[in-house]
């Protein structure tokens, strides 16, 4: 029924007062091995098939406007260095991903997510987040947005393609097999348990956006459906009574994380004051 997003207290009060929450850019996620892994073009260029029919059917003229076109990319890499340069800035903010997990007593999580414990984990209902159903922007849902763990990366690459219409390169794009990079981790991640929800940020934009001073980062934020929050699960070592009030003024259930006298792991109860 739940799945759970752990947070910092900033985050959780933010998520409260505004009733929305974030979709990372791809750009701004801690895994260096997330987002596209763009090959090196310098020794291929990939034929728009359009050139390869023409170049097939004996057209001279075909064939020698392609080897000037390979020519005039080979005698200046700078050419396809910018061209990727650009597709890869526009792949990292175009994409936007909810990180969820479905796992809310990870003692790692915790410690890494929501400040060492002093944080909190969002209880969300499933039937309440976006969907490829309801949204058209929504790429990966909860029902194939799983992350695949593997020693293995991925072959996942995007090759430099020259256009019919101009003298040029283009990059090929592929949504669905270049956004499948993002459900492939590394086997050290499977802790985790995550799944991800990953939406085109170009086509529905945000509900709202917020530029981070310090690090010039781009918020995306989207609002929540009502009751999308289930509970808030406050961590082991939690104190912030302001809060806590917060989240009881907007009716939000609240449960408390405790750390078990018998095992290496964490309990979960209803809150007494909730």
């Amino acid at each position: 029924m739940y799945l759970y997003k752990y947070v910092s207290r900033s985050v959780l009060d933010k998520i409260i007062e505004k009733k929305m929450i974030r979709f990372t850019q791809t750009c701004y996620l801690n895994d260096p091995y997330e987002g596209h892994i763009y090959e090196d073009p310098s020794n291929e260029v990939e034929l728009e098939p359009y050139f390869k029919k023409q170049i097939e059917s004996g057209e001279i003229l075909a064939k020698e406007i392609h080897q000037l076109q390979i020519k005039s990319i080979s005698d200046n890499p700078s050419r396809i260095s910018n061209a990727v340069a650009k597709a890869k800035h526009d792949f990292d903010h175009k994409y936007g991903v909810l990180s969820l997990s479905r796992n809310p007593r990870s003692l790692l999580m915790w410690a890494h997510y929501a400040e060492n414990h002093k944080g909190c984990v969002v209880e969300l209902n499933k039937n309440s987040l976006p969907s490829k159903e309801k949204f058209g922007d929504v790429l990966f849902d909860i029902n194939n947005g799983s992350v695949v763990y593997s020693s293995i990366k991925g072959d996942n690459y995007i090759r430099p393609k020259l256009t019919s219409s101009q003298i040029g390169l283009i990059l090929k794009h592929d949504p669905k097999k270049d956004l499948s990079c993002l459900i492939n981790k590394s086997l050290e991640w499977a802790y985790e348990e995550e799944v991800r929800i990953i939406r085109d940020l170009s086509l529905n934009g945000h509900d709202e956006i917020i530029k981070l001073e310090k690090t010039g980062e781009d918020l995306c934020l989207y609002r929540l459906d009502p009751g999308c929050i289930s509970s808030i699960i406050l961590g082991a070592r939690f104190n912030d009574d302001a809060l806590q009030l917060k989240i009881k003024a907007n009716g939000i259930k609240i449960k408390q994380a405790e750390i078990s006298k018998e095992r290496f792991e964490l309990l979960i109860r209803d809150n007494q004051n909730s």
